[in-house]
């Protein structure tokens, strides 16, 4: 909880009583590898803040494929963002690669804390630029890059993260096959 209020205070700068009020609506929740902590089709009404583990959100294809689209590591927030601001169900699906601590609050919490710690909108704001930084990153890296250079750019930005996660996560997250992504692997 500490490095969280320490980050969040860096972003917005709360005072005393306003982390005091922020961290009476947090929970934490511990999620078993694989487990899925955001499910498709039903509204994601949460947000969460990683403490230690990864996440991965993705969604199902029709003919049964995963599509990774986003990785959340320790010290970064994930939701399913669309269905978080709008209400409606989720398309994608998140679950965690390994045993994750996560912080969490609810959408309902965060509007009341808003409205009490008018703060709150500018954290709510900068989490949302970055969000649309890494979709937009990923959408351009998918659309111009050959997958040479989208694994470069992959690797660069997660260093650690294809060691440690199955090979199947990464591939489908750089839109290759896993075949492929082992032949990149050697290759560079």
């Amino acid at each position: 909880m500490e490095n969280f209020l320490n980050y969040i205070n860096t972003l917005v700068g709360f005072d005393e009583n306003e982390i005091a009020e922020i961290v009476q609506y947090i929970h934490e929740s511990d999620i078993s590898k694989d487990e899925i902590w955001s499910e498709s089709n039903t509204e994601c009404n949460q947000i969460a803040y990683v403490i230690s583990g990864k996440l991965r959100l993705f969604y199902n294809k029709a003919d049964g494929n995963e599509i990774t689209c986003h990785f959340a590591l320790p010290g970064m927030f994930i939701s399913s963002f669309t269905s978080f601001i709008t209400g409606m169900p989720a398309n994608e699906r998140i679950a965690a690669i390994e045993n994750t601590k996560i912080l969490v609050i609810n959408k309902a919490d965060l509007e009341r804390l808003s409205d009490f710690i008018p703060k709150l909108h500018i954290l709510r704001r900068i989490i949302a630029e970055h969000l649309y930084v890494m979709i937009e990153k990923r959408a351009i890296m998918l659309q111009s890059l050959n997958a040479t250079e989208r694994y470069k750019i992959y690797v660069s930005e997660f260093p650690n993260l294809l060691l440690s996660i199955p090979l199947h996560y990464s591939a489908s997250y750089l839109g290759v096959t896993p075949q492929h992504l082992s032949r990149l692997r050697k290759k560079i």
